[in-house]
């Protein structure tokens, strides 16, 4: 009888989509099956890799909260990749009434040179985070999904076609 509970919790769980989710439940992105998409643009022989995700929607109801005060900053786990998780402190935060955007700003713990914009708006969540000498942006795809992109920026051309 114990058997056939674990198998229906696990079944469950499969259909719901959760056991796809290999990173710890602690970081705002959760990789979608299916893979990624095709890179495109006029900067896609920069970027080094690239994955599909959706977003944690506890820690996003987190993220867009108001912060209590001026001084008020937010720590949030950014599970960029498997082997490239950072807490981001978030202190900075800018919303435009006229739009509703949220633009949140602020730095990588932990990197002796780092920046982490967000923006937040209709379309999603887009963003950029640099970390020391490395650069991955978050791109909203639409439906709720997202790609993140490690970019090696040596390979942008210095001009761009006009």
């Amino acid at each position: 009888m114990r058997n056939a509970a674990a198998i229906f919790l696990m079944a469950g769980l499969l259909a719901s989509g959760l056991a796809a989710c290999d990173e710890e439940p602690s970081g705002l992105f959760v990789t979608e099956a299916g893979g990624a998409p095709a890179r495109g643009g006029q900067d896609a022989d920069a970027v080094v890799r690239i994955r599909t995700i959706t977003i944690n929607k506890g820690l996003y109801d987190r993220l867009i909260a108001p912060m209590a005060t001026a001084d008020d900053t937010t720590d949030i786990e950014l599970n960029l990749f498997a082997d490239v998780v950072v807490t981001a402190r978030l202190a900075r935060r800018s919303f435009d009434k006229a739009d509703g955007t949220l633009i949140l700003g602020g730095e990588a713990l932990g990197f002796e040179h780092s920046l982490v914009s967000l923006l937040i708006d209709d379309s999603g969540l887009n963003g950029n985070i640099h970390l020391d000498d490395r650069v991955f942006q978050i791109r909203a795809m639409g439906g709720g999904r997202h790609v993140i992109e490690e970019v090696d920026t040596s390979r942008i051309p210095k001009e761009h076609p006009k």
